[in-house]
């Protein structure tokens, strides 16, 4: 599996590419792993909900795939605008 970060302009997402073999590639957001098994996702910069929800769609089946634990999902107060999205 390799993870690669993608630069994005301030309308996009800051994303991450997981692709396997080298053939499927899937944008998912940025995380990293916790020492319990699960992943933090530490967002900072402003998002399209829409863009959130299907990142977030991907991301909960990838890590899903990878028998994570559990997800946290850290968003200060300028994105309020996501929690709904998060917590669905």
């Amino acid at each position: 599996v390799e993870l690669m970060s993608v630069a994005a302009s301030p309308a996009l997402p800051l994303g991450d590419h997981l692709c396997e073999n080298g053939f499927e590639c899937v944008e998912i957001l940025p995380s990293t792993n916790d020492a319990h098994g699960g992943v933090i996702v530490d967002l900072k910069d402003p998002m399209d909900p829409e863009i959130f929800a299907s990142l977030l769609k991907s991301s909960l089946l990838q890590w899903k795939k990878q028998r994570k634990d559990g997800v946290w999902i850290k968003l200060p107060i300028e994105l309020v605008n996501l929690v709904e999205i998060a917590v669905k």
